[in-house]
């Protein structure tokens, strides 16, 4: 981030402490919180557990570490370490956006946008998004962020959303692993499993790691065999 980067703490109960990078948030900052959780871990044997968010990583800790000390080491760190040496993985998705089962919501965004359900499918991806943070659901990738002519607020009342629905909330996208009550504005489905711990698929994603969705049919989706 270099050397005027300056990141600000507060205390998060009796064990941990939570470190907010400053904004606005940058793209960079999932492969940044990665590598920072990374290096605290090495550096401070008795954090057992941290959990990266837009800007922020939640660490929690034995009695030994605390917060002041945390930041000095993370300050650090970031004022020596370079967002392009930390790059994840990229993960590419097959979505079918086709159909009013696998795209629910899709007609009210053409109607909204006055976009074809074409030129959504192709907008929606043609971008590389950033993983940004898991929750929610096991598995669930919160990415951001789509073209501002697809941003769409949530349902007011959720609704029933089967595993594998992509949606989105805002300018947000994502994936549901799982079968879950969801607000998110459906446009397509994906036939890879994102959750499947019975084949030991925690998480497909993790922050830092980038997506491309790649638009498929409904017979593409129905053959598909995971990899």
């Amino acid at each position: 981030m270099g050397p005027n980067a300056r990141l600000t703490w507060s205390l998060a109960g009796a064990d941990g402490v939570i470190l907010y990078l400053p904004l606005p948030t940058q793209p960079t900052y999932p492969a940044l919180l990665q590598g920072l959780s990374r290096a605290l871990r090495a550096r401070f044997p008795a954090i057992y557990d941290t959990v990266p968010a837009y800007r922020s990583l939640l660490v929690r800790y034995g009695s030994e570490a605390d917060g002041k000390a945390l930041a000095a080491v993370a300050e650090k760190w970031l004022a020596r370490t370079s967002a392009d040496t930390l790059s994840g993985r990229e993960v590419v998705i097959p979505v079918c956006y086709q159909g009013d089962d696998f795209a629910p919501d899709l007609p009210r965004l053409c109607a909204r946008t006055g976009l074809s359900s074409a030129a959504v499918a192709a907008m929606h991806s043609a971008r590389v998004y950033d993983v940004y943070c898991i929750g929610f659901l096991p598995g669930f990738a919160f990415l951001g962020y789509v073209d501002e002519a697809l941003a769409s607020a949530r349902h007011a009342t959720p609704k029933k959303v089967p595993a594998g629905s992509v949606g989105i909330a805002g300018r947000q996208t994502g994936c549901y692993p799982l079968d879950s009550p969801g607000g998110w504005q459906i446009i397509g489905r994906t036939p890879m499993s994102l959750y499947a711990p019975q084949r030991g698929i925690y998480s497909r994603l993790a922050p830092g790691d980038r997506v491309r969705f790649r638009p498929i049919g409904r017979d593409a989706f129905e053959h598909w065999k995971e990899r």
